[in-house]
């Protein structure tokens, strides 16, 4: 039975480029992101198991999953302290406000509805801030998003002649403040 050469460079070839791209990922986390998410993890696991010293045998590994997953994928320097805060405050007026408008428009049928999906161009950039803004857009009152598609945010609005623009561009606004992130330019002239 012989063994073929190629097959096993090729496997070891395979495994050391994984090894290089988990050392690159490595490479790119913040350590003092780690030093400080692995105490919140593992005070996080400690209340949830009661303090179970039996339960770090499967609650070590999570913990360290966790603190290096969420390091890798949310850089702390980029984040805004105020900027969060001021979106935190905003976010809760907003389902407030959201709320209440839905449930008058319910009960009172005299209240306008002009249904309509329009489309709002985004400047925040991709990735999670620009999650963040399409779910966050649902706050505002009377609004749906329906889709999030390239450079465009699809938001079903229930009166479409109350500037659901102007809303939507304060929420991103907020967003961009709170993520840290640059305003991306656009040929639009009416932004």
């Amino acid at each position: 039975m012989g063994v073929d050469l190629a097959s096993l460079s090729h496997a070891a070839t395979q495994r050391m480029r994984r090894v290089s791209n988990v050392s690159k990922i490595i490479a790119t986390i913040d350590k003092r992101a780690v030093l400080v998410r692995a105490p919140f993890f593992a005070l996080l696991w400690w209340i949830m198991t009661g303090g179970d010293v039996a339960s770090w045998l499967v609650g070590a590994p999570i913990v360290l999953v966790a603190t290096l997953t969420s390091a890798s994928m949310l850089s702390s320097s980029s984040w805004s302290l105020k900027g969060v805060f001021s979106f935190a405050a905003f976010f809760v007026w907003q389902s407030l406000r959201g709320g209440t408008d839905v449930a008058l428009r319910a009960i009172d049928p005299r209240l306008p509805i002009s249904p309509e999906v329009i489309e709002f161009p985004l400047r925040v950039p991709p990735g999670l801030l620009r999650v963040i803004l399409a779910n966050s857009a649902c706050l505002l009152p009377g609004t749906l998003s329906v889709d999030l598609e390239g450079e465009v945010l699809k938001v079903h609005v229930l009166d479409g002649d109350s500037n659901p623009m102007a809303e939507l561009k304060n929420l991103e606004w907020r967003v961009i403040q709170m993520g840290g992130a640059s305003l991306r330019l656009q040929v639009d002239s009416d932004r």
